[in-house]
């Protein structure tokens, strides 16, 4: 990427690049949103051009009704340096601008008000 179309990183984004050395044109870059934590993988060893980042995300729903399960998200975050968490965990809460509050959102919202969560 001798030509790097100002692929620079910037406030907002880190731009992670492997140009092609011997020849213009050509290379690879990922652009990662500054607020994503990752960790950048060492792919030199292929002759090729590549690069890497490794990103934890993971996936849990709560079924409606249920209690907000906060020793989970605890363990999650002992476990996991860099984590992305997509849930659907069926709260309601005014913070959520909902009409409502659910004993999940209340647990849920007093979690991220705590200590613990910071």
């Amino acid at each position: 990427m001798k030509n790097d179309f100002g692929l620079k990183s910037t406030y907002y984004w880190f731009v992670i690049k492997k140009d092609r050395t011997d020849s213009v044109g050509g290379g690879v870059a990922l652009l990662i949103k500054k607020t994503i934590p990752f960790e950048e993988i060492s792919l030199n060893n292929f002759n090729t051009e590549s690069i890497g980042i490794r990103i934890t995300i993971g996936s849990t729903n709560m079924q409606p009704h249920s209690e907000m399960n906060i020793d989970l998200i605890k363990s999650l975050e002992r476990n996991f340096d860099n984590l992305i968490i997509l849930v659907d965990l069926n709260l309601h809460h005014p913070r959520l601008h909902s009409s409502r509050m659910n004993q999940a959102g209340s647990d849920f919202f007093n979690y991220l008000d705590s200590e613990d969560s910071n």
